[in-house]
């Protein structure tokens, strides 16, 4: 299956061209050596399966791009792929956040599954699925979910991931340590103005708790905010 993984703690790049076509796999290649040496990555493992020594394999054009390219210092082929070094870029970008490999296709992969090798890649960004944060922050997964369809990308990203236990293509947000830093302050602010409301209306402790558990939105306005608080500790009233 095509995949990509960046080994930071050992400066390498790993790649997976199964499933793609040899003209998919040249054009990722040399846009990955471009972006390795941007990065100060010196070490990329391309996997292609065992090798077929033959006119237009994957890796034939493999051994063209290693012998061609200026930026690969050596080749080392073994069973199943090939080990390039990388020249060293002398100024790199900085490995951060904004760290970011081009997505790239493989035609032969099953199209009823959702292809993450397909998305930009950005492999120093923290990821945190929307459960987690809802448990350390305190509020619904809703709210978290409603939060995030005002962010960029770079803090954020709606994605459709296929789940192997389902088998199904199922869509999910992947968040980043911006996106999460963004909800935090924004439920900082509308918890903050939710217990204010509710104190002044009344509202027991456990009916405030219950209340806070269930929102599922941001409060446009202050006025908005009271409105709904007030509708809401009405209904949970009725319901006793």
């Amino acid at each position: 299956m095509a995949d990509q993984y960046f080994h930071a703690d050992r400066n390498r790049f790993w790649i997976d061209l199964h499933k793609c076509a040899t003209y998919e796999a040249v054009s990722i290649i040399e846009k990955r050596i471009d972006e390795c040496f941007n990065y100060g990555v010196t070490k990329m493992e391309i996997i292609y399966g065992t090798p077929d020594n033959y006119e237009g394999s994957i890796q034939q054009a493999v051994s063209d791009i290693a012998e061609k390219n200026e930026k690969v210092e050596t080749q080392s082929e073994f069973h199943a792929g090939t080990n390039f070094i990388i020249t060293q870029n002398p100024n790199p970008m900085p490995q951060d956040d904004s760290m970011s490999f081009s997505g790239f296709s493989a035609s032969y992969e099953n199209y009823h599954k959702a292809h993450p090798f397909e998305r930009e890649y950005f492999p120093c960004r923290k990821e945190i699925r929307t459960v987690e944060l809802s448990k350390h922050i305190g509020c619904s997964m809703e709210y978290i979910r409603s939060v995030l369809r005002t962010v960029s990308t770079e803090s954020a990203e709606s994605i459709n991931e296929y789940n192997p236990y389902t088998k199904r293509n199922e869509q999910r947000w992947r968040i980043y340590n911006s996106g999460a830093d963004k909800v935090h302050k924004q439920w900082k602010e509308d918890q903050q103005l939710a217990n204010d409301v509710l104190i002044e209306l009344g509202a027991a402790e456990d009916e405030t708790e219950h209340i806070l558990a269930s929102i599922k939105k941001p409060f446009d306005s202050e006025k908005s905010a009271v409105s709904r608080l007030k509708g809401a500790l009405t209904r949970l009233r009725r319901k006793k």
